[in-house]
């Protein structure tokens, strides 16, 4: 890890513990003596990764409930187009085929 101060490459861990916020660790820069402070914060990837899975399967499934409403529309159209039965019979009786 850097030093804040010299920008070098070369610290020493000199005391590591738990804090509430993951693990607390005072550092030592070997060249110019600086001492700071760092946090380990531990991530709970498997509930991100969960998260992220639950919102692919809803994106999924809203596509797929769009795609259903496209083709019922379709159909309701086609049914729309397309004479009745009635209309059918009015036809024949005014001398259609």
């Amino acid at each position: 890890m850097k030093c804040p101060k010299c920008k070098e490459n070369n610290d020493k861990v000199i005391d590591s513990r738990p804090s509430d916020y993951g693990i607390r660790r005072r550092r030592e820069c070997q060249d110019c003596k600086e001492r700071w402070t760092t946090y380990e914060v531990t991530e709970d990837k498997l509930a991100s990764s969960q998260d992220e899975l639950m919102g692919r399967r809803i994106r999924s499934a809203l596509f797929g409930i769009r795609n259903d409403i496209d083709h019922f529309i379709g159909q309701l159209k086609q049914i729309k187009q397309s004479p009745t039965k009635q209309e059918i019979e009015e036809f024949k009786w005014e001398g259609g085929s």
